[in-house]
């Protein structure tokens, strides 16, 4: 997980891809933090979270439903695919687990009202 991390952070994502299918191979389908780590590079790479990735992302959610990665990805994938509803669901949990100053918490808000703009008009 520490190599896949380190070779997004290089921007080799290709590379990273790998590194986390290595590790899910000991273990990692365990783990929440590798399997949305490991969704969002391969999302990066196909240009959707569409597919794999949100099975990696559900899998997160049912080992720890308030993991917050994993909450911010639903809710990016339930926005893409016009599911509103979904998306609020997903970013109202998500804003309970980020302390409310933060900027992650200021992005999530503007997501909620964006997301009440394209539901009711």
């Amino acid at each position: 997980m520490l190599l896949g991390r380190t070779l997004v952070f290089l921007d080799d994502l290709e590379a990273a891809e790998r590194a986390y299918q290595e590790a899910m191979l000991h273990g990692g389908d365990r783990d929440p933090d590798l399997l949305t780590r490991y969704a969002d590079v391969m999302a990066e790479r196909l240009g959707t979270l569409v597919g794999e990735p949100q099975m990696l992302i559900e899998q997160a959610l049912a080992i720890d439903p308030e993991h917050v990665q994993g909450l911010w990805l639903a809710g990016s994938l339930a926005y893409a695919q016009a599911d509103f509803a979904g998306a609020r669901a997903h970013w109202e949990r998500l804003l309970l687990q980020l302390p409310q100053d933060s900027p992650e918490a200021d992005v999530i808000r503007n997501n909620l009202l964006q997301v009440g703009v394209d539901r009711d008009g």
